[in-house]
């Protein structure tokens, strides 16, 4: 490596992860746990369903760094071929779980929003989860380009919302406040890790890239959704809440 740059390693993301799993035990606290300890966790099967199968992905990104500590990289392949069957269910419970909650009557009013601005959100987390898997998975040959994409998959498809919940239920901030600490909390982690990782040579362009999406999905979501261009999404909310999917 040149300049004796070490290359970059993301084992301890492990621990990272951890903190993260923790995070969303006491984000969805108040909206999720509390609730099915009382008379209110009166929840939809799929609703379960994608809480498990987002802990057991959550899982999944503490385990697969731990295995490759370990040198068990037989066992982290097996366990990445199939990882396409967990993220296949997390989609469509994502699906079913957007749905049903941008219906359930006072869920976008309380958070001052109409049904279909209440989609945006959860759309966008889904496409940002579902881009870097996809990416990490076409580079799964190439370890260090991998594990950045990995990484992707969490931020900010699932501490955004664990995030979101905390600020909502907790400090009763409300959109549009809540979206720009949103923006700022994962536009500030990613520039964090640009600038840890600048002087390396291999996977350096995946965090810059993925900022780079993450903030034109939120320019074009924005662009969509109001003004002039505010028709596009309001015709596909409209369309997508009319299904008979829950």
């Amino acid at each position: 490596m040149a300049d004796g740059i070490k290359p970059f390693s993301f084992t301890g993301s492990r621990f990272w992860f951890i903190g993260l799993f923790v995070l969303c035990v006491v984000g969805f606290g108040q909206s999720y746990f509390l609730k099915l300890l009382g008379q209110e966790g009166d929840f939809s099967y799929y609703v379960h369903l994608h809480v498990a199968m987002m802990f057991l992905w959550l899982s999944l990104l503490i385990v697969q760094p731990i295995l490759i500590y370990k040198r068990r990289n037989s066992l982290h392949r097996r366990i990445g071929r199939v990882s396409s069957i967990l993220v296949l269910t997390i989609i469509v419970s994502s699906v079913l779980v957007i749905h049903s909650q941008a219906l359930l009557q006072g869920n976008a009013e309380a958070k001052g929003l109409t049904p279909e601005e209440f989609l945006i959100q959860p759309v966008a987390m889904a496409i940002l989860f579902l881009i870097p898997y996809m990416l990490a998975m076409v580079n799964r040959h190439k370890p260090s380009i991998h594990a950045r994409y990995m990484i992707c998959t969490a931020l900010p498809s699932i501490l955004e919302p664990t995030v979101a919940r905390g600020l909502f239920y907790g400090f009763g901030i409300q959109p549009p406040l809540l979206f720009i600490a949103l923006l700022t909390l994962t536009s500030c982690i990613f520039i964090i890790l640009i600038v840890a990782e600048r002087r390396q040579e291999t996977g350096r362009h995946v965090f810059p890239s993925m900022l780079g999406l993450y903030w034109s999905m939120n320019i074009i979501f924005v662009a969509i959704s109001t003004g002039p261009l505010g028709f596009i999404w309001q015709g596909f909310g409209k369309w997508f809440l009319s299904l008979p999917l829950t």
